[in-house]
């Protein structure tokens, strides 16, 4: 489970501060053992790219699993507007 750091398509909108949302995700996993939460959005200084953390763990893993990327069904109507949509949907599976 990765919170989202900065995203850049919400820059005019107001969204929860990352730290809370990774705090909250946190105490909601205490007791999943199979399930890692990670800080590495929110640990970058400038808007996250939802590619490059996918490119990033890709690295991390070595491309051996598969991503899930889980969002609400807004999504549907911005994700083409991401940048290198079909390149993320081509190295993910969209949860929605």
């Amino acid at each position: 489970v990765m919170p989202a750091g900065s995203p850049y398509h919400k820059k005019n909108q107001i969204v929860s501060p990352a730290i809370y949302r990774y705090e909250l995700c946190k105490k909601n996993l205490k007791t999943q053992v199979h399930t890692m939460l990670s800080d590495m959005e929110i640990q970058r200084d400038e808007a996250s790219y939802t590619i490059d953390t996918v490119n990033a763990l890709g690295d991390v893993q070595g491309g051996e699993d598969r991503i899930a990327l889980i969002y609400g069904s807004d999504i549907l109507f911005t994700i083409l507007d991401w940048k290198e949509p079909e390149e993320l949907l081509r190295k993910t599976s969209l949860v929605v």
